[in-house]
Order: C-alpha cells, then structure tokens, then sequence
C-alpha cells in the first residue's frame, strides 16, 4: 500500500508508483468515488472522452429523466451515505 500526508491545506501527493500506473502528471484530472463501507476509488478523469462516451456501454435503452427525478435520486443518494 502507498501512503502520503495530508496538508493542512488538505492536498496529497500522489505517490510515483500510483501515478505511473494511471498514467497521470501535474495538470491531470482525477476523480474520487465513495464505495460502501467507506474505500475511496482513486480514477483518472479522460478529459478527450465526452461523459455520454464513458457512459455509453452502461446505458442502453434507456428512456429521458427529468431534472427533478435526477435531483430526487441525487437527495435519496445523499440520505443514505455515512462516511465513517
């Protein structure tokens, strides 16, 4: 496991090894995902790929959602996560 300290600015550096397994360096975006049970996903954000191309495979046949139905599961989400 690699490990870095946090700043009181609350910024990290990415251990060497990590970064070169994602592929990323200064001016790279990367993204942070909550699991269940609290781990965190570290990912490399692709800034060449629209979201509806990540998406794609993930979304098929899938009818139009309202704003308002968007924010209701964006709040029932929120409702339910606990960060131990």
């Amino acid at each position: 496991m690699q490990t870095s300290k946090l700043t009181v600015k609350g910024q990290v550096t990415i251990p060497l090894e990590i970064r070169k397994c994602l592929n990323v360096r200064a001016g790279s975006q990367v993204g942070f995902d909550i699991l269940p049970g609290g781990d965190i996903v570290l990912v490399k954000i692709d800034t060449n790929k629209s979201m509806a191309g990540i998406l794609k495979d993930k979304i098929k046949n899938t009818a139009p959602v309202s704003v308002e139905d968007m924010d209701k599961a964006i709040n029932s989400g929120w409702e339910t996560y606990e960060c131990d």
